[in-house]
């Protein structure tokens, strides 16, 4: 188990490659090429960051050939233009290749040189592997009406294959089967697979049913029982979890097993199975009734009896952290923040950006970090028709220490809570987009200030939120936001100050003076406003009128 990320700092060579990322395309100069590991590594760091595509890996920096192992944990970003680079690296062994969006499967295999399947050194066991997730087409339309299967027979060395949370269906696991003998791993989980039956193609190695499978030491059943409307996996079901688990001669080997979300296993079943089973090392229980107490103490005491049986479930902190690193969807269960937590679910938001109900989770938190802000501000990005994810982000980030301490791209943020401004009717929301958007408009540039301000839609909210509060004779603290970003915006900015005339906002802050006279929180942020009208030469005349 990793140490906590409250006692361990984050090592020298992250930081560095992190630094890297950010400058290496702007400051690398074209005739240097980095030799294959270092390659390799930037290209994976490249990926986490975000900033994997198309550019970057046809970049001159990059080996024109001989890569190895291509590590993209999210490829988002990445289309076939991208992919036919691959073309000229026929030494691939290992391919993880995750979250393609721009791209397919299929466009993936034709990219691939002819020897990265062929030649004899990728042949042997657990030499070739490829990593597909979160990517759904597996078949592909032929422009006459008819669907063709992906050719899975070039991967004649291939030993592990992942596709799981993919529309991978049983025809295609037929063609798995009869096309690539060599594979000695699959992960099909969370795939629209329900019968398993061809796996039988692989003989000793891969029996009919899960009980003749003596040999199998992973087994992962746990099921989806959370019925969110975010959830984008299907549920596997069907499949009679106490038959597997009473025969005493199913998975003698059995190392680890999953049956999260599985509430019809009863205790002495359970008990018995893993009493025969002395070599189970995992046990996933996640979301079963096993988390109350007296359940929970049996199944420790097993724990023992198998000499450190680690479990996935909700009973306690180290079952919730196993929790948190064996699912690639993690659902918090806590409620305190935790740096060492939050940095597991961070990895999770990093490589699932473009996958909404992850994004959804990962907003909710809280933290004042610079990596929650990042994550933060793309899943708003991502995703700007969501009003929760949008409110979610919003209470994350409305806080004086994130907006003045931490060190991210507040234009970008200012822009985005504009945007929100401009978009949904919600009082609370209003008052934090404004609040933000008082707040960092002090901190950008002058540039960035008259970029903002000058957008006709950003002015006509702000200027309509004074009105409709002049209408109602309120002050409240939405207003001074208001104000305040508006005082803010038309700093040192001729362009801010134009478009706030242009839309009539003179004539209403004389209004709102009169309005409420006397009050000093008002006047003073008029007042302000106005004298930076003034320092506009050419603008002065409005003032006059």
């Amino acid at each position: 188990m990793e140490e906590s990320c409250l006692d361990t700092p984050r090592r020298l060579s992250d930081l560095s490659l992190d630094s890297i990322v950010d400058k290496f395309l702007e400051l690398a100069p074209e005739s240097v090429s980095l030799h294959v590991p270092a390659a390799e590594i930037l290209i994976t760091a490249f990926s986490e960051a975000g900033k994997f595509q198309d550019n970057v890996i046809s970049s001159s920096i990059f080996p024109p050939t001989g890569l190895r192992y291509l590590k993209v944990p999210c490829a988002a970003n990445l289309t076939v233009k991208g992919l036919e680079t691959l073309r000229n690296h026929p030494d691939l062994i290992v391919i993880r290749m995750q979250g393609l969006v721009e791209a397919t499967v299929k466009d993936l295999l034709a990219s691939l040189h002819p020897k990265t399947h062929q030649k004899p050194e990728v042949l042997f066991p657990g030499n070739q592997s490829i990593d597909i997730f979160a990517q759904s087409a597996f078949s592909y339309p032929t422009g006459k009406g008819i669907v063709e299967p992906l050719p899975f027979d070039r991967l004649k060395s291939l030993v592990y294959l992942n596709v799981s949370g993919t529309e991978f269906k049983k025809f295609s696991l037929e063609l798995v089967a009869s096309d690539i003998p060599t594979l000695k791993y699959l992960d099909i989980s969370s795939t629209k697979v329900s019968d398993i039956s061809p796996l039988k193609a692989y003989g000793d190695k891969l029996q009919n049913t899960l009980i003749e499978l003596k040999g199998l030491v992973h087994l992962d059943i746990s099921e989806e029982r959370d019925e969110h409307p975010f959830d984008i996996f299907p549920n596997l079901s069907g499949l009679h979890i106490e038959r597997l688990l009473e025969d005493p001669e199913a998975l003698p080997n059995i190392v680890s097993l999953d049956i999260s979300g599985k509430d019809e296993v009863t205790m002495n079943k359970l008990l018995s199975f893993i009493s025969r089973r002395p070599k189970l090392k995992f046990l996933g229980l996640l979301l079963t009734q096993f988390g109350r107490p007296h359940s929970y103490n049996c199944i420790e005491g097993k724990d023992k009896e198998n000499s450190g049986m680690v479990i996935a479930g909700s009973e306690n902190e180290d079952q919730i952290l196993e929790s948190l690193r064996r699912y690639a969807k993690p659902t918090p269960e806590t409620t305190t923040s935790r740096t060492d937590i939050i940095e597991l679910v961070l990895q999770a938001a990093r490589k699932y950006q473009r996958t909404f109900s992850i994004q959804m989770a990962a907003t909710a938190l809280f933290i004042q970090s610079l990596e929650i802000v990042r994550v933060d501000l793309d899943a708003m990005e991502a995703f700007p028709q969501h009003k929760q994810l949008q409110k979610n982000v919003l209470l994350t980030i409305c806080c004086d220490r994130i907006l003045t301490e931490v060190n991210f791209d507040k234009y970008r943020c200012a822009r985005l809570a504009m945007d929100c401004l401009c978009e949904w009717d919600d009082t609370s929301m209003n008052r934090m987009s404004v609040a933000i958007c008082s707040i960092l408009a002090a901190k950008i540039t002058t540039t960035q200030t008259s970029e903002l301000g000058s957008q006709p839609n950003y002015m006509k909210k702000l200027l309509s939120i004074v009105s409709n509060r002049m209408e109602e004779r309120t002050i409240d603290i939405t207003l001074k936001f208001t104000l305040s970003a508006l005082w803010n915006l038309t700093d040192e900015s001729p362009e801010t100050s134009k478009m706030f005339l242009i839309h009539d906002g003179m004539p209403l802050f004389v209004d709102l003076l009169e309005t409420f006279p006397g009050e000093a929180s008002i006047e003073t942020k008029i007042l302000g406003l106005l004298n930076n009208i003034a320092e506009v030469h050419h603008l002065r005349s409005y003032l006059m009128k």
